[in-house]
Parts: structure tokens; sequence; C-alpha cells
């Protein structure tokens, strides 16, 4: 029997390796002749730059730059070997940077994520993958502009010192002359974990800022500010239709920018990273697939990694489980094509105490351990 294990990690917990370590040592011990194979896999998200690190090789390289909230931190990306810089955003403007009372999408910026395509441009990468997901963030994208010399004004004529959530509104024009020069000569792609348009309800805004801190009153503020850019965005670039682009949405807005100013390809990055690991080449002598994340909802079945897994899964008439550390609407992801669905934090445990990484790991493999010895 061999069992392909491919898991999104646990996000603020266990990244993607440990948490497929936690399934394959579970699976030693309840299934002892099977053979695993443990895949890193990203879903755009955080981990993308690692996970296609160790599926092609490559060199690491860091910078100094700033939080979501602009307090200075070192971050990291990944040097392909064909060059091309592989950079998460969630490195620099990743909603595990703050702490719970910090969450504040009127205020968090993606600045930082400017400053590292800045240091790759610097060090001669022309090939960027930007991988985004795990946002903090909500400006659509505009301090990454800002960081690589966008400046935007407000119809007094003064310069916005800072783009952040609650800046989008007060912006009349943007200028572009000081943008990196270096930014006409590269291939930019997006790698989104979600399949969501920048604006209306199924948008940035109205799904993804309520867990980044957003109010309710905030989130009319942000939707606003999101359609106003967008505009301006628009017009400034004569290019359309990038609002309405499959992805548009990821990271707060930040795929309408690299779509609409740097001409992005917006790709699910899933599979990117299922292509990288040569996926589909080891599902043909697999018999099953389990794959999970820290949380699966309604939100998974909109192109996350373990959905696109079991898509994938399925052309192969495999079995895909699904082991996620809580579960909402089961019914719906087994009507989607999972043929197992688990969460593993046990009734009663406090989100706290099932967020330490040690009690995860635990919890993770106690599920594996009953689902297979009740498959005997």
């Amino acid at each position: 029997m061999k069992i392909i294990v491919a898991m999104d990690s646990y996000k603020g917990c266990l990244t993607s390796d440990e948490a497929g370590r936690a399934v394959a040592h579970a699976l030693e011990a309840v299934c002892p002749y099977a053979e695993i194979v443990c895949l890193p896999v990203s879903d755009g998200g955080e981990g993308l730059a690692q996970s296609l690190l160790r599926a092609v090789g490559g060199r690491e390289e860091t910078a100094l730059v700033h939080d979501p909230l602009m307090r200075q931190i070192t971050a990291s990306y990944t040097v392909l070997p064909d060059g091309t810089a592989v950079i998460d955003m969630a490195s620099a403007c990743g909603l595990p940077l703050l702490r719970e009372h910090e969450r504040n999408p009127l205020r968090t910026t993606t600045y930082g994520f400017g400053e590292l395509l800045r240091d790759a441009l610097r060090k001669g990468c022309r090939t960027v993958m930007a991988g985004l997901g795990g946002s903090a963030t909500n400006d659509c994208g505009t301090g990454m502009m800002q960081a690589l010399g966008a400046r935007f004004f407000d119809n007094g004529g003064h310069e916005i010192p800072l783009m952040c959530g609650a800046s989008l509104n007060s912006v009349e024009r943007i200028d572009t002359s000081g943008m990196h020069a270096l930014t006409d000569g590269t291939a930019f792609t997006a790698a989104c974990d979600v399949d969501t348009p920048l604006l209306g309800p199924r948008g940035a805004t109205m799904t993804f800022a309520p867990q980044k801190g957003a109010t309710a009153a905030d989130l009319l503020t942000l939707e606003n500010g999101m359609t106003r850019i967008a505009g301006i965005l628009g017009k400034h670039t004569a290019r359309t239709g990038f609002a309405d682009k499959a992805g548009s949405g990821a990271a707060g807005g930040l795929g309408a920018a690299l779509c609409a100013m740097l001409g992005a390809e917006l790709k699910r990055g899933a599979e990117i990273v299922l292509d990288a690991v040569h996926f589909n080449e080891l599902a043909e002598k697999a018999d099953m697939v389990i794959t999970g994340e820290g949380r699966s909802d309604l939100q998974t079945l909109m192109g996350k990694l373990p959905y696109t897994i079991m898509k994938r899964a399925q052309k192969h008439a495999l079995p895909a489980m699904l082991i996620s550390g809580a579960v909402d609407n089961p019914k719906a992801l087994l009507d989607a094509g999972f043929t197992a669905v688990r969460a593993v934090t046990p009734t009663g445990q406090t989100l706290e105490e099932a967020m330490k990484p040690d009690t995860a790991r635990m919890n993770i493999k106690k599920t594996i351990y009953e689902h297979f010895l009740h498959m005997r």
C-alpha cells in the first residue's frame, strides 16, 4: 500500500512539513507495511518558497524589511536554480507576525513585501513568483507599490506617507514615474491560494478581512477603498478586467495590484507546487492521499490546497482523506469529493491548547490511529 501525505500548514501552529511528519509517524505505527511519501506542498501562501526549495533546489536569501505594522524584521525568500525568486508575501506581511490584538487591516501594509521584491530585483532576479496567502493586509497592494517607488496623493495634492487599508479612500492620484526601473524587465507570476475576485461579496474584503481583525464597520470602509483604488489603477495603467480575475482578491487585493501594475499572471499556487513535486506521476502508483489544513470550511472549496489535491486524486481514482485541525460543514466537504473528513481537535479542547505544536501533533497522530484501526 502506498500513501501520499500532502499536508498544508496548520497556520500559527505547525508548518506543512511538521504536519506531514506527524501524519507519517502515525501511519508508520498503524500501517507498518505501507510505503509513505511525504510531499513538501503549499497553496501559494506560507511555505511556497520552502516547498519549491525542497522540491527543485536553489538558495535562500534574506533581507531586512518591515512587517505589517512597519516594524523591522528579517525575512527570507528562495532563488531557484533558474534564477527565479520565489517570495512568500506572508514572510513579511503574514498574519502570524501579529499578536491577536494587533490585527487590524485598516493599519496593516504590504510595504515589506515590496521591499523583498526590491531586494530580489537588485540581486539580479528577472523572474519573480509571488506567493499570495496568509496575509494580514487589505491594502490592494498599495504598500508594495510604495516600496517600489510609487507615490500616492490625496485630493489636496499632499503625498500620503504610508499606504495601508485606511489610506485607500484618501487616494486621488498615483505617480509611478519613480517606480523601480527593473520592474519593466521582469516577468511576474502571482501564485494565489484562493480564486476570489477583488470586489463584491466573494471578494478580498468581505471574505477575508474579518479574520484579519476587521469589524463590521471596517468592512464598508475597506470595500469602498478597494473600489476606489481599483478604479484609479485601471485609469492609470489602462488595464481592464484585472479586478474580476480569479485570484485578484488574494492577499487583500495584492493579486490585483501585481496584475495591474506589474503585468503579473495569476495562477493557482497549489497547481504550481503539485507540478513541481510531480504529484501526478506519484499518484499513478498510489493507493490513497491524505491532506489537510488548520481549518477546513467552505473557503477550502475556493481553490485551497486540500481541495486541489483532492481534485487531482479523483482523476487517478484515489480516495482523498481530509484531516484538519477544525472542520466546519463536513457534509459540503464530503459532497465535494473528499472520501473522509476528520477534525483532529477533540471536543472541549480550548483553541489555546489545540494551537500548541505538541498538542496538535498528538491530535493528528491520535486521529490517524483511530481512523486506520477502525478500517481494519
